[in-house]
């Protein structure tokens, strides 16, 4: 599978989401490359943990950005935050320990919700530049 790359045209333009986004792209991608070198299984746990932690903190920024700059969506978008953290932590990581289609499967989630998520943090984005509060 080809790695995933922020080009241009999912940059946003906010440097701290720009950045973190960037971080979630090259952990999927990592995980990507466990699987493709036959790595051990609990490599994969640990991108599970660590895709996890990630998120909560990116989440967690994205949050106070949009409060701090009276984003009128905050609770639109702070609930498809809290769906996309319950399908990541619902996961079921012991299942990585024997199956290669869990392990792909765990990458198919990150690749989809990463992509829908930078493209849904595009009217943040552009509001939070609108208001200078980034």
């Amino acid at each position: 599978m080809r790695p995933l790359r922020i080009e241009s045209a999912l940059k946003l333009s906010v440097a701290e989401i720009d950045s973190q986004h960037q971080e979630l792209v090259d952990l999927a991608n990592k995980t990507q490359l466990i699987i493709d070198d036959g790595g051990h299984p609990v490599c994969l746990i640990r991108m599970l943990d660590q895709f996890n932690e990630l998120t909560i903190r990116h989440f967690c920024t994205e949050e106070v950005l949009m409060q701090d700059a009276g984003y009128p969506a905050y609770q639109a978008h702070k609930q498809m935050h809290d769906v996309l953290i319950k399908k990541t932590f619902g996961f079921d990581a012991s299942s990585l320990l024997g199956d290669i289609g869990a392990a792909k499967d765990l990458v198919a989630l990150m690749r989809e919700w990463l992509l829908d998520h930078i493209e849904a943090d595009r009217d943040v984005a552009n509001y939070l530049k609108e208001r200078q509060s980034v």
